[in-house]
């Protein structure tokens, strides 16, 4: 795992007014925080909302932030909740060219240790 250093940068997922993901948006968005020199970029993760994003939404924000960072630091995708979804967040991810994921477990969900870790 590569060593994160600096302030971690969780980009906020921008809309147009016609309700869909502003790539333009979020690009500018995204260079303005590499300028910072953040040690790593988490893509639709808790700012970024990934669950209120349908799963080509969330690929795009990630491809967008992926493309954008061009290798500078890593990019990490949000991803969790019910595990089908989960999973096709994590593929998306994998597929946009993200470094790693962010993991958040499942919501208004209570489970012993064990449960946790199977899920994972």
């Amino acid at each position: 795992m590569p060593k994160l250093d600096g302030v971690l940068f969780f980009p906020v997922t921008p809309f147009d007014a016609s309700g869909a993901v502003d790539t333009s948006a979020l690009a500018k968005h995204v260079r303005a925080g590499l300028a910072a020199g953040p040690g790593g970029v988490f893509a639709a993760c808790g700012t970024g909302e990934f669950h209120a994003l349908e799963p080509q939404e969330y690929a795009e924000v990630v491809r967008v932030t992926v493309e954008v960072t061009a290798g500078q630091v890593p990019v990490y995708a949000g991803t969790g909740g019910p595990l089908p979804l989960a999973r096709q967040f994590a593929r998306a991810a994998r597929d946009a060219g993200a470094d790693g994921l962010l993991l958040l477990p499942p919501y208004l969900v209570k489970s012993p240790a064990a449960g946790l870790v199977a899920y994972v």
